[in-house]
């Protein structure tokens, strides 16, 4: 099961998006409490800069859903400090 989110980025933003957002970052953590998480992976579109796809990978719908169920506030606020970088 795969999760796609397509993000414009501030340029004074860029290294901080990719930290919070790759594989390691900040989201990859919190989903990684869920054993049905697969992983992340953080691309960039070479032509226009400043535009990133992430893709989550999990192993069913069902293992996302429950992660957003049980970690929902911290997933709210990881969105919202996130959101400057946007």
């Amino acid at each position: 099961y795969y999760i796609l989110w397509r993000y414009r980025v501030r340029p004074e933003h860029a290294s901080a998006f990719e930290a919070a957002y790759g594989p390691r970052g900040v989201w990859a953590r919190l989903f990684q409490r869920s054993a049905g998480f697969l992983g992340t992976d953080l691309l960039s579109d070479a032509g226009t800069p400043g535009v990133y796809v992430t893709i989550d990978r999990w192993r069913t719908q069902h293992d996302y859903d429950a992660v957003l169920r049980e970690h929902i506030d911290e997933y709210t606020r990881l969105d919202r400090d996130c959101d400057v970088l946007t």
